[in-house]
């Protein structure tokens, strides 16, 4: 999993957390590609792909999470904090 710092259109940094994920396709419905994920089938726009896309095709998906860089830095702040409250506290008998 791939980490990043990136900024969305509205000016704001987001923190993004990005999975990869490798699958062939199983077969194309009209305009719609069937893929096979963990047992399920997923069916995405054939615009989203590549005009050589047929069946059978290796495609690589990229799953990207992104959230504001001011709540991922409050998160880091009170996991800081929490830390630094267990490492005060004394465990002398």
């Amino acid at each position: 999993m791939e980490s990043g710092c990136v900024r969305d259109g509205k000016g704001l940094e987001m923190s993004t957390l990005e999975k990869k994920i490798s699958t062939e396709v199983d077969r194309l419905e009209g305009q719609w590609v069937v893929l096979l994920l963990a047992g399920h089938e997923v069916s995405i726009p054939r615009g989203a792909f590549p005009d050589a896309v047929r069946e059978g095709s290796q495609v690589e998906l990229s799953i990207a999470v992104s959230e504001p860089e001011e709540a991922v830095q409050r998160r880091i702040s009170e996991l800081q904090n929490k830390l630094n409250s267990s490492e005060e506290e004394d465990f002398s008998f």
